[in-house]
């Protein structure tokens, strides 16, 4: 639920199912894996398909509407934005760039940096799928979370709160001004 399925296949809530499947036919002539070889193609083409499954079928669509973000969260896209933005300004390799994501490199440390509306076991479980090394998901409200992420962590950025540990001091310094008071690492 974290990404905006309608600014991802560039359509307005209000869009008609036929203006959905049209803007998915075109997104996924586009990038389809086939067609386009560049890095992240796949990855963006399979965006697109979860979009589309939502948004494709009514009933997921009106849960989907139900539970997202309005777009007079301001207040909340701004502490996102915010958090993204600090991050980027830390001495580490950007990698690739997402709107929602980003992955740093710095020597052998790899990090993939998520800033998400909302976090639970089953986006935790996404990202832990995708990464090549540290996850950090800095999140507005935490779901619920059937385990500590085994190689990351999960950030309540409205708490200060950390879920899950650093594996050292680099990693943590990253993240430190999102964080509470030092209780180690």
């Amino acid at each position: 639920m974290s990404r905006d399925y309608y600014k991802l296949l560039k359509v307005e809530q209000s869009a008609t199912a036929e203006q959905i499947q049209s803007a998915y036919r075109a997104m996924a002539f586009q990038f389809h894996p086939d067609r386009n070889h560049t890095p992240g193609g796949a990855m963006i083409m399979s965006m697109i398909n979860e979009a589309y499954e939502v948004l494709g079928e009514p009933r997921k669509r009106s849960a989907y509407d139900r539970k997202r973000p309005q777009a007079s969260d301001k207040v909340g896209e701004t502490i996102l934005r915010a958090a993204r933005d600090h991050v980027l300004r830390k001495n580490w390799q950007v990698v690739h760039d997402r709107p929602e994501e980003l992955v740093l490199a710095k020597g052998m440390r790899r990090t993939l940096v998520a800033t998400l509306h909302r976090v639970d076991s089953a986006i935790l479980r996404r990202y832990r799928k995708r990464a090549a090394g540290f996850v950090a998901l800095l999140t507005l409200h935490v779901g619920p979370l059937a385990a500590p992420p085994p190689d990351g962590v999960v950030i309540d950025l409205k708490r200060s709160r950390v879920i899950g540990s650093f594996p050292d001091p680099e990693y943590r310094e990253l993240f430190e001004v999102f964080l509470g008071p030092r209780k180690g690492y």
